[in-house]
């Protein structure tokens, strides 16, 4: 099978996007969940080896777990990393591209990363994955029907 590569238009800006060669994106992959892991694990609890959501955690607590594993290099480094098979309007993102063209413009940016990882990790973190749980946990803090507005899930 070979590297799929799909293009998108984000806010009049064409992005062309290639898949990571294999070894690289499993490398990626590694760093991605070290660096969101704690985040989507203040979602989700274990009881006897079986992953349930646990609703007694604040979207805070999942927050403040993300912003632990973060430092600016950290931050930079690995978003060029992610970035390394990307085309913005046909220019290869490298590090000089990068500053011109996200310069004040982090909307773009967080759009192009979002579709960086859907090319390259669409089935991992999607439905059939680990995207299942978040969006469980989304899920369970939006209020139900039933629940007055405002008003957060029961203990």
């Amino acid at each position: 099978m070979p590297i799929d590569t799909r293009d998108k238009e984000i806010d009049g800006r064409k992005l062309t996007v290639s898949q990571f060669p294999g070894r690289r994106g499993l490398a990626i992959l590694t760093r991605l969940a070290k660096l969101v892991g704690p985040a989507i694990g203040a979602f989700v609890g274990t009881t006897t080896g079986t992953v349930t959501l646990d609703t007694k955690v604040s979207v805070d607590g999942a927050v403040k777990a993300l912003m632990e594993q973060l430092d600016h290099t950290t931050v930079v480094d690995f978003v060029l990393e992610l970035l390394q098979c990307t085309r913005l309007d046909g220019k290869e993102v490298t590090g000089e591209v990068f500053d011109m063209e996200f310069a004040g413009n982090y909307l773009l940016l967080g759009h192009t990363l979002a579709f960086v990882v859907e090319v390259n990790y669409g089935s991992f973190f999607g439905q059939g994955g680990i995207g299942s749980l978040v969006e469980r946990a989304s899920a369970s803090l939006q209020p139900s029907a039933s629940s007055p507005e405002g008003s957060t899930p029961a203990s």
